[in-house]
């Protein structure tokens, strides 16, 4: 092989464990992915291996993992030895091979196909956060049983709700063991497995920290002092738990004036769509521009209307907002809506498909919005910027007290936690 890299003695247990589940978890930044691609690489010198490589939803392998694949081997200097397709990787020496699909892709649910291939030796689940299926990823773990070579169930999670999670319910009740992490003074909590089956690799960007961007790295850093909770779920990697009260509160959140605001500055503006699909819900629209790290979230069209009214004034709204992109809900109703809505606008729109339960979806990202999203605070009383807030900050982190409730919705905090990612995706790397 090529070159060789220095493996974190975290990540030792991948080459030196006969356990069949491997979790890895912890916050951003700790080189999860990049580990195991590594590992994959390596393992497809055994002979006898069959790599199946998988995200919960992936639109095309080629153009997605693929080429985040090849960088890998690029790097170790072995891309020689490879064979590269659409789907797979071979390698040529030993005739073990990786095969990257999606759960779910545009064409339906791959469980069936996927539990069926033979010579399947060791299963990859990237994104493991987005994987609720439980029924699924039981049958395809079942199917994982080739005789005489290590069978592997490698999972590699990020952050996430533990009521949601089939590696929790399933791998971590009456399991769990609780370590704590001290820095800047303060001590943070995370939960590993001491299941019998499961080799738990837990780091963050503390135990990677010289490979990082320093800029990030001090960015990180400092919201350990600014907001210790969203710091201990998403950087230290603490699974999120119930709690009571609400997921934003008002003394949280950032504000400013539009006045104030220096339209000059705006690198891109941004929207996402929550279609309305019941008839208490409402169609929101958060607007967001972008300025260096921080979400300016401009205007807010929020309306219980029907689609025949919101479309002509969400296209009016995209023309006034100067909006450039455009994400849009297609879940339920909202394929039809995408479909009618593009010929409308004038703007690059992107159908999203939502995977995540919409409560998990939201508490998951809250941190984000706490900290790189500024809300107006001049907004009109009565006006859809106004209803979306009241809506906004009456969310509660318990579901329960949310479905008891018959006033408000989700359709405010799930397109704001929609528009986080939407904009994540497109302007990469600046916050990781």
């Amino acid at each position: 092989m090529g070159e060789t890299s220095i493996i974190h003695p975290k990540f030792k247990p991948l080459y030196t464990s006969d356990k069949r589940y491997y979790i890895l978890t912890g916050g951003r930044g700790g080189g999860k992915t990049y580990a195991v691609h590594e590992f994959i690489a390596r393992l497809t010198y055994e002979k006898g291996h069959g790599i199946l490589f998988t995200r919960y939803t992936m639109v095309s392998a080629e153009r997605s993992i693929i080429p985040e694949f090849t960088g890998t081997l690029q790097r170790l200097g072995i891309i020689n030895d490879f064979h590269i397709t659409k789907t797979h990787i071979y390698n040529k020496r030993t005739g073990s091979f990786i095969f990257f699909s999606g759960i779910k892709t545009s064409s339906g649910d791959q469980t069936a196909n996927l539990k069926s291939l033979p010579g399947i030796t060791t299963w990859v689940i990237e994104e493991g956060e987005d994987y609720t299926d439980e029924k699924s990823f039981t049958d395809i773990d079942d199917s994982i049983r080739k005789k005489g070579i290590q069978n592997r169930v490698i999972w590699i999670q990020n952050p996430s709700y533990a009521d949601e999670s089939i590696v929790f319910k399933r791998f971590y009740l009456d399991h769990e063991v609780v370590n704590t992490i001290t820095f800047e003074g303060i001590d943070f909590y995370y939960t590993t497995t001491s299941h019998p089956d499961v080799e738990n690799i837990h780091i963050t960007y503390l135990d990677n920290r010289d490979n990082l961007n320093p800029d990030k790295v001090k960015q990180w850093d400092a919201v350990a002092l600014s907001d210790a909770e969203f710091y201990q779920y998403k950087y230290i990697g603490a699974w999120l738990l119930n709690k009571e009260g609400a997921v934003f509160e008002k003394g949280q959140i950032k504000r400013f004036k539009l006045s104030d605001l220096n339209f000059h500055n705006i690198e891109h503006v941004i929207a996402f769509i929550d279609v309305a699909d019941r008839g208490t819900d409402a169609t929101s629209m958060p607007i967001g521009a972008v300025i260096g790290t921080e979400i300016f979230i401009i205007d807010w069209y929020f309306s219980q209307d029907n689609q025949g009214i919101t479309i002509p004034e969400i296209a009016y709204s995209a023309v006034a907002n100067k909006i450039e992109q455009m994400g849009v809900e297609i879940n339920g109703v909202g394929g039809g809506y995408y479909e009618n809505l593009v010929n409308h606008v004038g703007c690059i729109t992107y159908p999203i498909s939502q995977q995540a339960n919409k409560h998990s979806r939201i508490l998951q990202n809250s941190g984000f919005v706490r900290n790189f999203m500024r809300f107006r605070d001049d907004y009109v009383s009565g006006s859809h910027y106004d209803k979306a807030m009241r809506e906004f900050f009456a969310y509660n982190k318990d579901e329960k007290l949310n479905r008891k409730n018959t006033t408000f919705n989700d359709d405010s905090c799930d397109s704001v936690a929609g528009l986080w990612v939407l904009i994540n995706d497109l302007v990469p790397d600046r916050w990781m």
